[in-house]
């Protein structure tokens, strides 16, 4: 999480929106004509700031926003008011894009589109990383919904089919006998409920056990929703879970269309992006959970039931420990097999001094001499300086190390070919890659005016790259007058455009 990406940098906004929603349900007093504005204006400014960061999280949250101010209704006067939701969900996501018109009246998204899952999540690498959440949650639907004491009758009918399914169907004829004419809503939301607990079960038998176990969980939830008695907040809670659970069930039958698609990779951003908006809305609902949970699971009469629970608990909660422990140490050794950097600094750039890795294959690339030149770039360049580089991805090649840390431009950005259309950056990227391999000094002057480059950086990884190129081509230019060499150690040349010609 160090790599500071839109759903990085997003997850304030989203809890900031969470809590504006939460705000409109715990100050009702204020929810009267002519007081109210200010509570719900700064929704639309925040999910459109959302939008803007990180487009991904739009639509999850736009829908969240939804649903609150459709139960709220629910809540306070036991109906739900189908047109005003309606007319909430337009106007919130209509002045949440307009505030930001400028940025999305020329945004372009690449490869954009929905594809259907063909693979079956395996459960239990679903459960390595949801199974604490999901324990909590299917913990908090059942126990409340056993002891629910709802007025609210569909909810008082799941609350006695928990408590007394050893005797359903005399449960089901004294219904029967008591209620001679449910309403239509009420028969329409039981048929649904059985529904989807069918297709649970029929999913689990075809092999979708993720689908399944998430459907025996939300249905409970829909359940409780349906209270009028209990405090908003827990009801909020429990929506930020629904909402999270909607969005794992639909990770497992659609999938975003990106640069990926067609590779066994191609649902990698969904599930990583969609995820992150899952954790953050489960680990405040669950936070609200475990402290609901706690004194009504010491309330029970069974002391073998408090001894599995509470065990299951914490076994779940110390098996959440275990990456931030061994897989740091893993993750640690592979970049700094030798020497580690200081502990306790700020200098973002520390990893540098003693860090290392390997690119290609088994070829090492040792970051000290890279450190040292680009602390002297820091310390004696001025302006905004174009920096030629090599032209290679970030992650694992190393590519743009050089602008990253100054902040300096470079020939050509990173992601660029995920970002951009081909014919976008197509002729920029052949430029780099001919700058750096054509031996012919007088294009490579050409290619230094037409990219208005100032300084070249030829490091082990440019080497690397081209050392059956060009590169010679820059010491003959030297003494040629054409470039000045302005800093040099072991690994690393940096040379500054003297002819422009």
């Amino acid at each position: 999480f160090a790599d500071l990406h839109p759903h990085m940098i997003n997850i304030p906004f989203a809890l900031l929106f969470v809590a504006l929603l939460l705000n409109v349900l715990r100050r009702p007093e204020l929810l009267v004509k002519g007081k109210s504005l200010w509570v719900w204006a700064p929704l639309p400014l925040v999910l459109g700031a959302l939008a803007v960061i990180n487009t991904w999280d739009f639509p999850t949250y736009w829908g969240l926003a939804t649903l609150v101010f459709a139960l709220r209704g629910f809540w306070q006067r036991g109906r739900f008011n189908w047109v005003g939701s309606a007319l909430f969900a337009i106007v919130l996501g209509g002045l949440s894009l307009f505030m930001y018109w400028p940025f999305f009246a020329h945004y372009q998204a690449i490869a954009v589109g929905l594809g259907l899952v063909d693979v079956k999540t395996d459960l239990g690498k679903f459960l390595s990383i949801w199974g604490m959440f999901l324990f909590v949650v299917a913990s908090f639907a059942y126990f409340a919904l056993a002891a629910s004491r709802s007025r609210t009758g569909l909810t008082r009918l799941a609350s006695l089919i928990l408590r007394r399914w050893t005797v359903l169907p005399r449960l089901m004829a004294l219904y029967n006998t008591l209620v001679r004419k449910p309403s239509f809503a009420y028969q329409f939301v039981l048929l649904v409920m059985l529904i989807l607990f069918m297709a649970s079960v029929g999913l689990a038998a075809s092999g979708y056990w993720v689908i399944a176990v998430l459907l025996w969980l939300t249905i409970p939830g829909v359940f409780l929703l349906a209270r009028r008695e209990v405090a908003l907040t827990e009801q909020f809670a429990l929506t930020l879970a629904l909402t999270a659970l909607i969005v794992l069930i639909g990770c497992e039958i659609f999938y975003m269309k990106d640069f990926l698609g067609g590779s066994d990779w191609k649902r990698m951003n969904t599930l990583f992006k969609f995820y992150i908006q899952v954790w953050l809305l489960l680990g405040i609902a669950c936070a609200v959970f475990v402290a609901w949970l706690m004194p009504l699971v010491e309330g029970w009469r069974s002391l073998g039931a408090k001894l599995v629970w509470n065990t299951a608990f914490v076994c779940l909660l110390a098996a959440t420990l275990i990456y931030p422990v061994l897989g740091t140490s893993v993750r640690v050794n592979d970049r700094f097999p030798g020497d580690r950097p200081p502990i306790g600094t700020l200098d973002g750039m520390a990893f540098m001094t003693v860090g290392s890795y390997t690119w290609p294959d088994d070829n090492r690339i040792e970051l000290k001499y890279d450190y040292e030149a680009i602390r002297w770039l820091m310390a004696n360049l001025t302006g905004t300086p174009v920096i030629a580089e090599v032209n290679l991805p970030y992650y694992r090649e190393g590519g743009l190390r050089v602008s990253s840390m100054t902040g300096f431009p470079t020939l050509l950005g990173m992601h660029q070919s995920e970002q951009r259309y081909d014919w976008q950056v197509g002729q920029r990227d052949g430029l780099t890659r001919e700058f750096f391999n054509t031996p012919d000094i007088e294009r490579k002057l050409e290619i230094i005016r037409e990219l208005h480059i100032s300084y070249i950086y030829v490091g082990k990884l440019e080497r690397t790259v081209y050392e059956r190129t060009g590169l010679a081509q820059f010491d003959q230019m030297v003494a040629q007058g054409l470039l000045d060499l302005v800093f040099e150690n072991r690994e690393v040349k940096l040379y500054k455009v003297v002819e422009k010609r």
